[in-house]
């Protein structure tokens, strides 16, 4: 998804543009699909995965962090599911409903929406664009979604954390709504006793408190960054096998490198790798959307606003919808619990970071995920890059599927 400081980046370049103080086309712009792009996915994967020792040992060696990875795991394939599902009734109304009485998307127009906002709901903002230049997404419709995707994502979030904090909402899901025991609420006061959450935007990336290192070490910091984000790129290049093979490759890879450098870097210079990485992700991004503004013409952006507004609202509500019924499904029905080896309830909180690691992404899955409870970070990150392995794919998949 796409967050609001993008958007001023965006409508800036389109209004120099169309102007004529900037081109429309360029060459600078064509590099920032193969080389800016993909670089701030891989950077984003290394920021996400590069824990600092302190972090992994703390999180990820107790039987509750060993609970909570089951638990954000199913919930994270429920929340793909269910942004399967959204996603592909919203297709089917697009195409057969009708405002003032024509086709408000025509087919191919709604499978490309489809496979580019099908792989933004399971991975992120690169799986968008990647899909979205794979399908041959129009640029006026491309910056059209990403600015109704800025309202919806509002909304969501804002739900997410109202949910988090309502403890009559975990009763209804976690024990099918019926009363508990007073030695129940006695036991369980402590795990749901309301949590400030904060604010949530996309560009919220959770990590060790930043240190006063010197110059030296953050320069050093940069250039493993780069290096291990480059490395992942050309790696992942290397391997073009099916729809997504690429972006598979490149996020494993760099997966890879952020866990090694976590554990194999002094403390201090891994802190700089990981701080270097999450600050230049969001630059390279906004560099493409500098780009995707600059080629948007005004026309197309209105023309498609309505039309995509009303395709995220219905997609993503109809997530939040499936994403409670299969919670329900899966805690009230004793052989579907048994059969998925959970043992236990589906917690709301384990379903809300799963959720969030779908639609939001490994940064705001970490961020929602810390004031829950420390075990949680760590699933959350994990489940979120695994949605950037997989959305470029699912998004190719839909699109594929669609238009036949």
């Amino acid at each position: 998804p796409f967050s609001i400081s993008r958007s001023p980046m965006c409508a800036l370049r389109c209004a120099l543009s169309n102007c004529g103080i900037v081109p429309v086309a360029h060459a600078v712009y064509e590099f920032t699909w193969s080389g800016a792009l993909p670089i701030s996915l891989t950077l984003a994967v290394l920021a996400s995965t590069c824990f600092p020792p302190s972090r992994a040992v703390a999180t990820g060696s107790s039987g509750k962090a060993e609970s909570a990875y089951t638990g954000i795991g199913l919930s994270f394939c429920i929340a793909s599911l269910s942004s399967f599902l959204g996603v592909f009734v919203a297709s089917v109304l697009a195409l057969r409903s009708t405002v003032h009485g024509a086709r408000y998307l025509p087919k191919e127009l709604t499978a490309q929406v489809a496979g580019a906002v099908i792989a933004t709901y399971v991975g992120g903002a690169a799986n968008f664009a990647q899909v979205a230049e794979r399908v041959g997404l129009p640029t006026g419709v491309m910056g059209a979604l990403a600015a109704c995707d800025i309202a919806t994502m509002g909304l969501y979030f804002g739900v997410i954390n109202a949910l988090s904090r309502s403890k009559q909402a975990a009763r209804w899901l976690e024990r099918g709504g019926r009363r508990r025991s007073p030695s129940e609420s006695d036991a369980s006061s402590v795990a749901h006793r309301p949590k400030l959450v904060p604010p949530i935007s996309p560009e919220t990336i959770p990590a060790e408190p930043i240190l006063a290192v010197r110059a030296s070490t953050r320069i050093i910091g940069v250039c493993f960054a780069l290096g291990c984000a480059i490395f992942a790129l050309l790696a992942g290049r290397r391997v073009d096998v099916f729809a997504g093979s690429t972006t598979l490759t490149a996020v494993a890879v760099a997966s890879a490198l952020g866990f090694s450098v976590s554990r194999l870097l002094p403390a201090g210079l891994a802190r700089a790798t990981q701080a270097s990485a999450r600050e230049l992700a969001p630059a390279c991004l906004n560099f493409f959307y500098a780009a995707v503004g600059a080629s948007a013409r005004p026309s197309e952006v209105a023309a498609a606003g309505s039309a995509g507004a009303l395709f995220l609202t219905t997609a993503l509500s109809l997530h939040v919808l499936f994403l409670g019924l299969f919670a329900l499904l899966v805690n009230r029905l004793p052989a579907l619990n048994a059969g998925l080896r959970l043992k236990r309830p589906l917690r709301l909180s384990e379903l809300l970071v799963g959720s969030n690691a779908a639609i939001g992404g490994p940064s705001t899955a970490a961020a929602f995920a810390a004031p829950l409870g420390a075990q949680y970070v760590v699933p959350a990150a994990i489940f979120g890059v695994a949605g950037y392995a997989v959305g470029t794919a699912l998004g190719v998949g839909m699109w594929t599927a669609l238009r036949a």
